[in-house]
C-alpha cells in the first residue's frame, strides 16, 4: 500500500487488515491498528490513510471511512 507522511509519523495499512504506524526519525514501529479486509478493492491502487485538514481519514473496509486527530 502506499505510506503517508503526517506529523511525526508515517502511516501504512498492508493488503490484510492492520493499519502501522512508523516513526519517521527512527523507522520503529509506533502502534498498529485492525482494519477489516477490504475484497472487493484489496487490488485497488489507493486503500491506504490520507490527510485531510490535520486529520487522518482511513478506509475501513466495508464502506466506511474513519477520522482521526493524530
Amino acid at each position: 500500500e502506499c505510506p503517508i507522511l503526517f506529523k511525526d509519523k508515517i502511516y501504512i495499512r498492508n493488503s490484510h487488515t492492520t493499519l502501522y504506524s512508523i516513526d519517521k526519525e527512527t523507522g520503529q514501529e509506533a502502534g498498529q491498528m485492525l482494519v477489516q479486509l477490504n475484497s472487493r478493492m484489496k487490488h485497488y491502487f489507493f486503500r491506504s490513510p490520507v490527510v485531510v485538514n490535520g486529520f487522518l481519514a482511513v478506509p475501513f473496509g466495508d464502506n466506511r471511512v474513519f477520522i482521526y486527530q493524530p
